[in-house]
């Protein structure tokens, strides 16, 4: 399976893995399914590697998974999402991304980290009634 996850009530975390090919269809998929878990409580942050994979779909596909992240902040509530990238295309794709999501006003942090150390450190920091709306 190209997304595989694993959920961390201890540290509030969703750790997300991603591997080979994969679609926006089967990422939304793969929320549902987290949304769906016990072990899942609204406000974790996302820990999600794209090191190994690579996105199937066109660029202009993400646009459906931005409608989706709108249904999953409502379910969700304010959370962080730490991409880890292979490198500085897919960061800049996250940053669109990002910019996109906040520009309608879901409460979604998402950044992109080249080193998972970093990535967990900005995790870590609080967030102090976060809203990017």
């Amino acid at each position: 399976m190209p997304i595989e996850y694993e959920i961390d009530p201890g540290e509030g975390l969703v750790k997300v893995r991603c591997s080979g090919s994969f679609t926006i269809d089967q990422m939304i998929r793969h929320s549902l399914r987290v949304n769906e878990d016990p072990r899942f409580k609204p406000g974790m942050d996302t820990l999600i590697d794209f090191r190994h994979a690579d996105l199937a779909d066109d660029v202009e596909a993400l646009s459906r998974y931005v409608d989706h992240s709108s249904e999953l902040a409502q379910f969700r509530g304010s959370s962080r999402w730490a991409c880890l990238v292979a490198d500085e295309f897919d960061s800049d794709l996250i940053w669109t991304f990002d910019l996109v999501v906040r520009s309608r006003g879901i409460d979604i942090k998402t950044k992109a980290f080249l080193d998972e150390s970093a990535a967990l450190a900005w995790l870590a920091e609080p967030k102090d009634g976060m809203s990017w709306a």
